[in-house]
């Protein structure tokens, strides 16, 4: 039979991840992530899905953008192709930064800017694969319900806007062509982060039920 989908579902595959990660280094590396204390989104919607959202899910993307943001495995290993070689969205975001906009008229930092908007393009097409599925759940219901989530999260963090919010509004090609940076990049996958370690944190029976499953998986009884 088939499954019906839910507005838990974009809860929980709002984004699919640039590199394959197993399911124990997705949760230690998720866990390595320096983010602010997680808080509870105080949202009547959250309160009646939990219980159905896909804590697991949201746990591996969060890991697998970490890794996109800081280097993969021990080794660190950059995942953005750049030139000749690969690099962490943290280094792109610092040779960005270096080249600086002023420096743009010289034309060896003009073949530099065109490496980078070569490595963006690529880096926000991986990223954003999630749209494949997005489009298939998305309905002006449903994001609806992901805004007013979303807005509701500004509110209690104390910001003043999030590309977040763009994101969940927009078409794929519209969102895309939004991000001009990687620094931009970089500012939505941040939020992105606390965004979905908050949504665990309003959601005490999916995390508990995670944490469950990831216990009986460690002890090989699954």
């Amino acid at each position: 039979m088939k499954q019906k989908v839910t507005f838990s579902k974009i809860l929980a595959l709002m984004l699919i991840a640039l590199s394959v990660i197993n399911s124990s280094e997705a949760v230690e590396v998720a866990r390595a992530t320096i983010l602010p204390s997680p808080m509870k989104i105080s949202s009547p919607l959250l309160e009646i899905l939990d219980g159905q959202v896909d804590v697991t899910a949201i746990t591996l993307i969060g890991a697998k953008f970490y890794a996109l943001q800081h280097g993969q495995g021990l080794e660190k290993k950059g995942l953005i192709p750049f030139k000749q070689g690969m690099y962490t969205l943290e280094e792109m975001v610092e040779i960005e930064h270096d080249l600086g906009p002023q420096k743009r008229s010289n034309p060896t930092i003009k073949s530099e800017y065109t490496h980078i908007k070569k490595a963006l393009e690529t880096t926000i097409a991986e990223s954003l694969k999630i749209s494949k599925i997005y489009k298939e759940l998305r309905s002006p219901t449903h994001k609806d319900y992901l805004v007013s989530i979303i807005e509701q999260w500004l509110r209690q963090r104390k910001k003043e806007s999030t590309l977040l919010k763009s994101w969940a509004k927009l078409g794929e090609h519209h969102f895309a062509t939004s991000i001009q940076s990687f620094g931009m990049l970089k500012s939505f996958i941040d939020d992105l982060q606390v965004f979905l370690r908050d949504i665990k944190q309003s959601c005490p029976k999916s995390t508990e039920f995670f944490e469950t499953e990831l216990k009986k998986r460690q002890q090989g009884q699954i």
